[in-house]
C-alpha cells in the first residue's frame, strides 16, 4: 500500500494501486478498482472536468433513448445472438444512420477479453462486425426501397460472406465504435464496408456480403 509524499501537504498520502485488471467502463483517471456500476451511479462520481469520461456515457445513453435498425426486426426475427433485442443472454448491438454511414458503439465487458489481458477477444470483434453489417444491409435496402421501418418491416438479411482485418490491438476498457458504408445494393444481395475503432483509432476493418431472406423461407 503505497503512501507517497505530495507538494504542499504534510505527511504521507495513500495512493492505491493500480489494479491488475485494467479493464474499466470509463476512463476515469482518479478510478483505481471499476466495479462496473451502472452509469447513473458512475455519473455522480465524474467532475465536470472528466469530459472524455461524460462523452462516452452521454453518447452511450444517446443510444439507448433511439430505435436501432435491430429494433424494427419482427419477434421471430430478434433472437440473434449478436443483435437480437428479445436474446437477453447476447450482445444486444443497436445500429443507427447517421448521414450516409451507420454507427454503432459497444462496451466490451471484461468477460470479453482475449488471450492477451487487456484486449478485446478477435471474435467479439468478428461478431460486432458482422451483426453492424446485417443491420445496415437491412437498413440500407429498406431505404433504397423508398420504404419507412416504422411502417413497413425492414427486410431481414443474413451473412453470405464475412471478412475481417485485424489492424491493432482493440483495448477492452473503451466504447468501441463501428462504422459502416454501403458498397453496392443488388437485387437481394448488399454490400457494406466496416471499421470498428477505439479512441478514433481503427483497430479492425471489414466487410460483409448480406442476403435477403426469401419470402417464403420455411419457419421452424
Amino acid at each position: 500500500m503505497p503512501f507517497v509524499t505530495k507538494p504542499g501537504l504534510k505527511g504521507k498520502v495513500y495512493v492505491p494501486e493500480k489494479q491488475r485488471d485494467k479493464s474499466k467502463k470509463h476512463p476515469c483517471k482518479d478510478c483505481f478498482s471499476c466495479q462496473h456500476c451502472s452509469d447513473e451511479r458512475c455519473r455522480v462520481c465524474l467532475c465536470p472536468q472528466q469530459s472524455e469520461c461524460k462523452k462516452t456515457i452521454d453518447s452511450k445513453e444517446n443510444d439507448m433513448t433511439k430505435k436501432g435498425f435491430q429494433d424494427y426486426y419482427p419477434d421471430e426475427f430478434a433472437t440473434c445472438y449478436g443483435c437480437g433485442r428479445l436474446n437477453q443472454h447476447g450482445l444486444q448491438i443497436k445500429s443507427y444512420w447517421d448521414g450516409e454511414e451507420s454507427v454503432c458503439h459497444f462496451q466490451p465487458r471484461p468477460y470479453h477479453t482475449g488471450g492477451f489481458p487487456g484486449y478485446v477477444y478477435g471474435g467479439l470483434i468478428a461478431s460486432l462486425i458482422d451483426c453492424h453489417g446485417a443491420g445496415t444491409a437491412s437498413a440500407a435496402k429498406s431505404r433504397y426501397d423508398g420504404k419507412d421501418m416504422e411502417t413497413h418491416p425492414p427486410f431481414r438479411f443474413v451473412t453470405a460472406a464475412l471478412h475481417v482485418d485485424y489492424l491493432a490491438p482493440t483495448p477492452i476498457d473503451e466504447i468501441l465504435e463501428l462504422r459502416g458504408s454501403v458498397k453496392e445494393i443488388k437485387g437481394r444481395k448488399v454490400i457494406v464496408a466496416i471499421t470498428l475503432s477505439a479512441k478514433d483509432k481503427v483497430c479492425a476493418k471489414g466487410e460483409v456480403t448480406a442476403v435477403q431472406i426469401p419470402d417464403d423461407f420455411p419457419q421452424t
